[in-house]
């Protein structure tokens, strides 16, 4: 994460359109969230109680997918 915000800031300190920087900012918050998610999902799947109770919470919603639809 730090290395990220350093290029950020290193970038920020260029002469920069407004639209450069929004595309930066953009890009740098796509990227913070992503390895946030990554990381919740492997600490989850490591966790062997946490990821059988989402397997199980996952056959429920699929399960629900059809409720009240006709078959085509």
């Amino acid at each position: 994460m730090k290395k990220i915000y350093h290029r950020w800031r290193d970038l920020r300190e260029k002469k920069l359109t407004p639209a450069q920087l929004e595309q930066i900012d953009r890009e740098v918050a796509q990227k913070c969230f992503l390895e946030g998610v990554a990381g919740d999902f492997a600490a989850l799947r490591n966790n062997p109680e946490a990821w059988l109770e989402e397997q199980g919470e996952r056959t429920v919603w699929d399960n629900t997918l059809g409720d009240g639809l006709e078959d085509e």
